[in-house]
């Protein structure tokens, strides 16, 4: 009696919508999989919505993708923050790259002279 199903939604975040919509003013209890519980808490507090979420068993053969999926979902819903993290990363590993050639071709040049220098003594 004191359940609502929700079955027009396609994603989580329209299945919150829709579920706030028919209980706008009840606190609710979101039951997931347990790969499932952190996107669907993160989107909880990124709607507004009021809500406990709670990871139900999931079969362990099913696991292991279900992370993959959930991660690759995490990363998508934050796709700007993970772009300019990479972004950046490669930024600095560009300059660490470029700085090591730049160094290395500094070494190249005091061997060079080095060498030049001991052929100029032999003379």
């Amino acid at each position: 009696e004191s359940m609502v199903l929700e079955d027009r939604s396609t994603t989580t975040e329209e299945n919150l919508l829709n579920t706030q919509a028919l209980l706008p003013d009840a606190r609710m209890v979101v039951v997931t999989s347990t790969y499932h519980a952190l996107r669907a808490a993160t989107l909880t507090e990124q709607l507004g919505i009021p809500a406990q979420v709670i990871g139900a068993k999931t079969a362990s053969w099913f696991v292991p993708a279900g992370f993959l999926r959930e991660f690759v979902a995490v990363v998508m819903m934050y796709r700007r923050a993970n772009l300019l993290v990479w972004a950046g990363v490669s930024v600095v590993w560009l300059l660490f790259v470029g700085a090591l050639f730049v160094i290395s071709d500094m070494q190249q040049e005091v061997v060079d002279a080095a060498a030049a220098s001991r052929s100029l003594r032999s003379f």
